[in-house]
C-alpha cells in the first residue's frame, strides 16, 4: 500500500523554493540596477536600450510574482468611457508593465542615444549660417530663410520618444513653429539641454525662422554673455543683426568671429574663407567697397586652395565679387566671374539648385546692362524654370527674376509680353510682403512705366505716386528706387505738358543720386539728360546746353560708359548746336556719333543715314565743300544698298 505524501510537507518546499527565488531575482535585479546606475553610459541606441528595458522589465516582474505569488492578468467586462471592458493586471505583470513603461519614458536611467544626432543638428543649424551669402539676395529673400535640406535630413532621424528639446529641434525643422516654442518651454521647465548656451541658441534660431528678429538678436546675446570668444556663437549674433537690418551693428561681431576662425582654425581654414566672404558682402552694404574687394579677393583665394575650384561656395564668392564689379561699372570683370562661378555651379550643383537660378539672373542683368539682348532671355527663361521647380510658386527669387524678364521685353518694346509678368511678379510680392513694402513699390513703378510707355498716363500716374510714398517713407537703402520713381513720374508729367511738376522731380532723382552715387555714375548722367530734353522742349537754351554737356562729360569719365545712351547724349546736342548755328561746336559731335553708330551697327547700318546727312550739312556750313561731299557720297551708296531711292 502506498503512503500518501505528506501535504504539510509540499507545502513548505514550494514556500522554501519561492523565497529562494525571490532572493535569487532580488539580487539579480540589484547587481543588474547597480550596474546601471554605476557603469552603463547615459545613452545606447535604440535597439540596445530596448534590450536593456525588457530585461530590466522581467527580472522586475519575476522578482514581483516570486514576492506576490501573483502574476495575474483579468480581463473582465466593465463599464468604462471607452466600452464595456477593463484589464486589470496584478502582480509580476503589473511591475512589468510599470518598469517597462519607466525605462521607455524621459526618466530612463539610459536613454536613446540620440545626443549626437542633437549635436549634429545643433551643428547643421549653425552651419546655414556660416555659409557663403550671396550678395544679390535681399535682405527680404533672407529673411525668408528655411531650413537647409541637411537640417531636414538630420531631424527626421530624431524618434518621436526624444526629450522635449530635442523634439522642440525636429519641429523647428519641420517649421512647425508654434510646436517648437512649446517644446523649448518644456525643456526649460525640465532643465533641459544642461548648458543653457544651447536652450538660447535654439530659441534664437526658432525667433529667427519666426521673423522676430529683434527677440532672436536677444536670445544670441544672452548666448554670448556666457560665452563670450565662441566664434559660432558670434557669427549667429551677427546674421541675426544683419537680419534685423542694423548693418553697422553686425560689423563687429562677425569681424571677432573671423579673426577667432583664423587663430584657432588656421588664416586658410574654409570656414575662415567663408566669414571673409561674409564680412566683404557686409561691408559692401555699408559702402566700404575697397576693404570689400580686399576680403573678397582672400576668401575667393582660400577657397580655392582649401575648398576646391569645383566648391559651390567658391561660385557664390565669385558672385559676390562679380556683383563689386558690376556696381563699379567693371562690365568685364564682372561677366568673366559671373561665368566662371556659373561653370563651377553646374559641374557642382543638381539642375534644380535655385543657386543656379541666382547666378543666371545675375549674369542676365549685367548683359541686359551691357545691352547684349542675344542670350540674356534664354537665361531668365532658365532661371524661372529652376525657381518654379525648385521654390514655392510666391517665393521672392521667382518674382525678381519674373520682374528681370518683364524688364527685359518691354526694353526690346514688346510689352505685350511684359505686363503680365509685371503684373505676376506684382501679386507674388504683396503677397509675400504687404502692400506698403519697398520691393512692391519697384513693381509699382516697373508696372506704371509700362503703361506710360503705351501712353496710359491715366494708368501710369496713381502707380507712380504710390510707389514714390513707399519709397520715401522707407528711406535709407531704397532713395535710388526712389529716385527712379521721381525720374518716372517726371517722364509722365513732361509729356502731359506739366513742365514745373516735370523739373521738381527730374532735380528730386539727381539729387538723390549725387547723394548716393558721387557725381560720376550713370545714373547721374541720365538725370542730367533728362532735364536738358525737357529745357530744350521749352526753349531754354542755355539750361539745356548746360546740362547736356554735364551729362557727356559725365559719360566720357566712365571706363565702360552705356554707348547708347551715350549715343542719344551726343545726337541731341549736336542738334540743339546746329539749331543755333554753332556748327563749330557741332561738327566732333556728329562725327563722334557717327564713331559710336559704326561701332554698335556695324559700317553698313542704315541708322548713319541720318547722321552722315546731318554731318555734311554741317561741314558745307563750315566751308569744308571736299569732307562734305565725301560724306554725302557715303550717305548715298549707303542708300542705294538699302533699296532707298535718292530723291536727286
Amino acid at each position: 500500500m502506498k503512503k500518501k505524501p505528506n501535504s504539510s510537507f509540499l507545502t513548505l518546499t514550494r514556500t522554501q523554493s519561492r523565497s529562494l527565488a525571490t532572493w535569487v531575482f532580488g539580487l539579480l535585479l540589484f547587481i543588474f540596477f547597480v550596474c546601471v546606475f554605476a557603469f552603463a553610459p547615459k545613452e545606447l541606441p535604440v535597439f540596445k536600450q530596448r534590450m536593456m528595458a525588457v530585461a530590466s522589465a522581467l527580472l522586475s516582474g519575476l522578482f514581483a510574482f516570486f514576492l506576490t505569488g501573483e502574476i495575474g492578468l483579468e480581463l473582465k467586462p466593465a463599464k468604462s468611457r471607452f466600452g464595456d471592458f477593463g484589464i486589470k493586471a496584478s502582480g509580476g505583470i503589473a511591475v512589468f508593465v510599470l518598469v517597462l513603461w519607466w525605462w521607455l519614458s524621459p526618466w530612463a536611467p539610459v536613454n536613446v542615444e540620440i545626443g549626437k544626432k542633437i549635436g549634429a543638428l545643433e551643428e547643421a543649424f549653425r552651419a546655414q549660417n556660416r555659409q557663403v551669402a550671396y550678395l544679390s539676395e535681399e535682405l527680404q529673400n533672407l529673411r525668408r530663410q528655411t531650413p537647409s535640406p541637411e537640417v531636414r535630413r538630420l531631424a527626421a532621424q530624431i524618434p518621436a520618444d526624444a526629450d522635449a528639446y530635442a523634439l522642440a529641434l525636429k519641429a523647428m525643422a519641420e517649421t512647425r513653429l508654434d510646436d517648437a516654442r512649446t517644446l523649448l518651454d518644456q525643456a526649460d521647465k525640465a532643465g533641459q539641454p544642461t548648458n543653457p548656451v544651447r536652450l538660447f541658441l535654439a530659441r534664437g534660431q526658432l525667433e529667427r525662422f519666426a521673423g522676430q528678429y529683434s527677440k532672436s538678436s536677444g536670445w544670441f546675446q544672452r548666448a554670448l554673455s556666457l560665452e563670450t570668444k565662441n566664434p559660432d556663437i558670434l557669427n549667429e549674433v551677427s546674421v541675426a543683426l544683419i537680419y534685423d537690418g542694423k548693418f553697422e551693428e553686425a560689423s563687429q561681431p562677425l569681424e571677432q568671429a573671423v579673426d577667432l576662425w583664423s587663430k584657432r582654425l588656421g588664416k586658410e581654414n574654409v570656414d575662415v574663407g567663408r566669414g571673409l566672404n561674409n564680412l566683404a558682402a557686409l561691408y559692401q552694404n555699408l559702402g566700404r567697397t575697397p576693404e570689400a574687394e580686399r576680403l573678397y579677393l582672400r576668401a575667393v583665394s582660400i577657397l580655392e586652395q582649401r575648398g576646391g575650384k569645383e566648391e559651390p561656395d567658391l561660385a557664390a564668392c565669385l558672385s559676390n565679387l562679380a556683383g563689386l564689379y558690376e556696381g563699379q561699372l567693371k562690365y568685364v570683370e564682372a561677366g568673366v566671374l559671373y561665368e566662371k562661378a556659373l561653370a563651377i555651379q553646374e559641374k557642382a550643383l543638381k539642375p534644380d539648385d535655385p543657386r543656379l537660378a541666382v547666378t543666371y539672373n545675375n549674369l542676365a542683368e549685367l548683359r541686359q546692362k551691357q545691352n547684349q539682348i542675344d542670350g540674356t532671355e534664354f537665361l531668365y527663361e532658365r532661371a524661372i524654370a529652376i525657381q518654379e521647380r525648385s521654390l514655392s510658386g510666391d517665393h521672392l527669387d521667382l518674382a525678381t527674376t519674373v520682374n528681370n524678364l518683364a524688364g527685359l521685353y518691354l526694353k526690346q518694346g514688346e510689352p505685350g509680353k511684359s505686363e503680365p509678368l509685371y503684373q505676376r511678379a506684382l501679386a507674388i510680392r504683396e503677397k509675400a510682403l504687404g502692400a506698403a513694402h519697398p520691393v512692391v513699390a519697384e513693381s509699382l513703378n516697373n508696372l506704371a512705366t509700362l503703361y506710360l510707355k503705351e501712353d496710359k498716363f491715366d494708368q501710369a500716374e496713381p502707380l507712380m505716386r504710390q510707389a514714390l510714398a513707399i519709397f520715401e517713407k522707407a528711406g535709407g537703402a531704397v532713395e535710388s528706387q526712389a529716385a527712379v520713381c521721381a525720374k518716372n513720374l517726371a517722364a509722365l508729367y513732361r509729356n502731359l505738358g506739366r513742365y514745373e511738376a516735370a523739373e521738381r522731380n527730374y532735380h528730386k532723382a539727381l539729387s538723390v543720386r549725387e547723394k548716393i552715387f558721387g557725381h560720376l555714375h550713370p545714373d547721374v548722367a541720365t538725370s542730367l539728360h533728362d532735364l536738358a530734353v525737357l529745357y530744350y522742349r521749352q526753349k531754354r537754351t542755355e539750361e539745356a546746353r548746360q546740362y547736356f554737356q554735364q551729362s557727356l562729360s559725365v559719360w566720357d569719365k566712365m571706363p565702360e560708359p552705356d554707348e547708347r545712351k551715350l549715343l542719344l547724349n551726343l545726337d541731341n546736342l549736336a542738334a540743339l548746336e546746329c539749331e543755333q548755328g554753332n556748327y563749330a561746336a557741332a561738327k566732333p559731335l556728329c562725327s563722334r556719333a557717327i564713331e559710336l553708330r559704326q561701332k554698335l551697327g556695324g559700317a553698313e547700318n542704315p541708322s548713319l543715314l541720318d547722321s552722315l546727312v546731318q554731318y555734311a550739312d554741317v561741314l558745307r556750313k563750315l566751308n569744308e565743300a571736299a569732307a562734305a561731299d565725301k560724306v554725302e557720297a557715303r550717305a548715298r551708296a549707303l542708300k542705294l544698298q538699302a533699296n532707298v531711292v535718292d530723291p536727286h
